[in-house]
């Protein structure tokens, strides 16, 4: 039996009131990373007649408050490697210590290790150290959104959104109390979102917060979501808020919204606007170019959807004019959007002339004239002949 199992078992089998701060104090006593410390804590897990989980917890709290970062980073270190993978006896001081040690990552931009260790924490074992179903329901959301803004960290935008995932459905069953962390999961859910495109999804989350100081990003999102019967609902949904609108008034944004809203054509100088707002005014970790291309890609659907409804048919160059942009990245937009089926229309290469594949105003504009003018001539050869 070695010299530590003999040391915790014969405090273990004692009479001893003071069980407890003995097996901590020979534990604190150890030095930091020995493998004589890690043999104790291992003879300790063993011993059923000492008080386990409390110590392994208080052993944890004094690493944390006495130790200096790279020591508690060693300990820590060490603890993971013990406790994993976890039992119901050292579950409560794993979680301890991962949250501790991926703080530590954290704060020196470790991001990645940060998120490999906060995976230990997806155990369901961890579910018997929370008093109730709503305190773990808790817990979950804010392990795995702050595994979401990790990941947004180190730019993995697919793990991220599966975090993020994985909670959607338990937001809202989220207590009153739980106000702030429903929030921050939805406001890294948005952050998620518009880096990989998601304008909807994302206006629709700022939108369920109601926020008034997220106004400005909602309509900005909703911009640049793209056309179709969802967008216009959405639409549709901020127009009833009582806040929304009136928050970017002053801004370049009104008038665009305004202008989508109504399927109404947008030039090159309200564009080059809005563009200037955009950047200056949203998240700075997405650049220039990205914004740029992003909102000319909305334009350009929101002025084939208006084009569509005055033209039969209408030159690539003079559409590109519009708006200012390159008629090559116009075409690459307009053909994206037929493929996708949100727009019944065809691209002539030859011509380079968009036609427009449906009746559309202007058409129903002159079938109704020549309706008239027949029927007038009809009228005025009746007269004729009656005379």
């Amino acid at each position: 039996m070695s010299k530590a199992l003999l040391s915790v078992v014969s405090i273990a089998n004692s009479d001893s009131p003071t069980k407890e701060d003995d097996i901590l104090s020979l534990l604190t006593a150890e030095a930091v990373g020995s493998s004589q410390l890690a043999s104790l804590i291992t003879a300790v897990t063993k011993q059923p007649t000492l008080p386990v989980k409390k110590i392994l917890l208080r052993y944890v709290s004094y690493v944390e408050d006495e130790l200096e970062p790279k020591a508690r980073q060693q300990v820590y270190e060490q603890l993971v490697d013990l406790f994993t993978p976890p039992t119901a006896l050292v579950s409560a001081a794993l979680t301890e210590v991962v949250l501790n040690l991926s703080s530590l990552y954290e704060s020196w931009q470790m991001f990645g290790q940060a998120v490999d260790l906060l995976h230990l924490l997806q155990a369901d074992v961890l579910a018997q150290d929370f008093d109730d179903e709503q305190s773990f329901t808790i817990f979950r959301v804010q392990l795995n959104t702050r595994i979401a803004k990790d990941c947004l960290q180190i730019d993995d935008y697919e793990n991220a959104e599966a975090h993020l995932t994985r909670i959607s459905q338990s937001l809202s069953s989220l207590p009153e109390s739980a106000s702030e962390l429903r929030s921050e999961a939805h406001k890294t859910a948005v952050r998620v979102m518009i880096h990989v495109g998601k304008w909807l999804e994302a206006a629709s989350r700022l939108l369920s917060l109601n926020d008034e100081t997220c106004d400005g990003p909602l309509v900005t999102y909703a911009l640049l979501a793209p056309s179709s019967p969802f967008t216009r609902n959405l639409f549709k949904e901020i127009r009833k808020s009582s806040h929304i609108l009136s928050n970017v008034m002053n801004t370049p944004l009104a008038s665009m919204f305004e202008k989508m809203s109504n399927e109404r054509l947008i030039y090159a100088e309200e564009y080059t606007q809005v563009l200037s707002y955009i950047v200056e005014h949203n998240d700075q970790t997405l650049s220039d170019s990205y914004w740029q291309r992003e909102l000319a890609r909305a334009v350009v659907e929101n002025n084939l959807v208006s084009a569509s409804k005055i033209y039969a048919n209408l030159r690539l160059s003079t559409f590109s004019e519009m708006v200012g942009l390159e008629q090559s990245s116009v075409e690459s937009i307009i053909t994206e959007m037929i493929r996708d089926n949100r727009m019944k229309a065809s691209v002539d290469d030859i011509n380079h002339t968009i036609y427009f594949g449906h009746d559309n105003a202007l058409q129903q504009w002159q079938a109704h004239i020549m309706t008239s003018c027949a029927m007038l001539e009809k009228i005025v050869d009746d007269i004729t002949f009656a005379s």
